[in-house]
C-alpha cells in the first residue's frame, strides 16, 4: 500500500464491494441477528484485521456505524504503509481493540455479544459474555463446543 493515494484505493475498495453478488456473501441468518440488534438499539461494531477502506464499504451498507479494522497512516493523501493500530487486528489485538472500545463507549462487554467464523478470533469471543461461533471453521465449531458457546450453522 506504501506510495499509492488513499482516494484511489478507496475508490478502487468501493468499486469492488459494488461488483460483489452482496446474496452470496451476506449469510441471511447472520444479517437477520444483525438487524435484530439494530432493531434492539445495541451498538453494533464491524471488527475486521482487513484494511479499514475495504470494510467501511461493508458497514456502511449493513448501516454499522463503527468500524474497528486495520488503519493505515498516510500523509498529504498518500499511504506510507505504516500500521497505526496498537496490535495486529488478529487474535488478543482484536480483544485488546473492542476491549478498548467498549471502555470509551461505557458498554459491559459480560452483556455483549460477538461473532465470528474463525478461531483466530476465540480471544476477541472469549471477552464478551455471548459469543456465537458462525460455523464454517472446524477448529471454531470444536472450540465453541467445549465451551457451550452458541453456534450458528451456515
Amino acid at each position: 500500500m506504501r506510495g499509492l493515494h488513499e482516494s484511489d484505493y478507496c475508490r478502487l475498495a468501493d468499486t469492488w464491494f459494488k461488483s460483489l453478488d452482496r446474496g452470496s456473501i451476506f449469510n441471511r441468518k447472520v444479517i437477520e441477528r444483525l438487524r435484530a440488534h439494530q432493531a434492539q438499539g445495541h451498538v453494533v461494531v464491524l471488527v475486521s484485521g482487513s484494511h479499514a477502506p475495504l470494510i467501511r464499504p461493508i458497514a456502511e451498507h449493513l448501516c454499522i456505524d463503527h468500524v474497528i479494522a486495520t488503519e493505515v497512516e498516510t500523509s498529504s493523501g498518500i499511504f506510507t504503509g505504516r500500521i497505526l493500530n496498537r496490535e495486529p487486528l488478529v487474535g488478543r489485538g482484536k480483544a485488546a481493540a473492542i476491549e478498548s472500545f467498549a471502555l470509551q463507549h461505557s458498554i459491559e462487554l459480560s452483556k455483549s455479544h460477538a461473532y465470528s467464523d474463525h478461531v483466530s478470533d476465540v480471544k476477541m469471543l472469549e471477552c464478551v459474555g455471548r459469543p456465537s461461533a458462525v460455523i464454517g471453521d472446524r477448529r471454531l465449531m470444536e472450540y465453541a463446543r467445549k465451551r457451550r458457546w452458541e453456534t450458528i450453522i451456515l
